[in-house]
């Protein structure tokens, strides 16, 4: 839970600690439940290192939105004691795209934009138009 909205909320095992604090509600810790965060650089500055994979809810696919600025975060959004590939220096330039959840990378749905049209479409599965004949461009296969 953070300050920002999506249409996929993730519950953690973070937000049942908060319920249960809030002495109204006593949850089952006994479930698997995923956690909302990822630590795989979408876009260094130069290349796309982008791996998608599926949402927790497994309806759609998604890219972790960790990303460098070119300015330090600062010290209380600072996530990472170190991040594969990255120099411990480098750490300090990287954290989520969304400022909203405290620059904390996780995996986030997609959405593009055909160039000169107002047609857009995303990775959420279900819906109709991005599951058209022959364009089988989100297609998964589980073997």
């Amino acid at each position: 839970m953070t300050g920002t909205h999506t249409q996929n909320p993730v519950y953690s095992r973070l937000t049942l600690a908060l319920l249960e604090d809030s002495g109204w509600y006593k949850p089952n810790y006994e479930g698997d439940l995923p956690t909302p965060f990822c630590n795989e650089i979408k876009h260094d500055g130069r290349k796309s290192l982008a791996v998608t994979r599926c949402t927790s809810q497994r309806d759609s696919l998604a890219l972790c939105n960790l990303v460098p600025y070119r300015k330090e975060l600062p010290i209380q959004f600072r996530n990472f004691a170190k991040i594969e590939g990255v120099s411990q220096d480098g750490t300090k330039h990287y954290g989520g795209s969304v400022e909203l959840a405290d620059f904390c990378p996780y995996s986030q749905e997609f959405e593009w934009k055909l160039p000169n049209t107002t047609i857009r479409r995303d990775s959420r599965c279900e819906l109709e138009g991005n599951n058209r004949e022959g364009e089988d461009i989100l297609e998964v296969s589980l073997t």
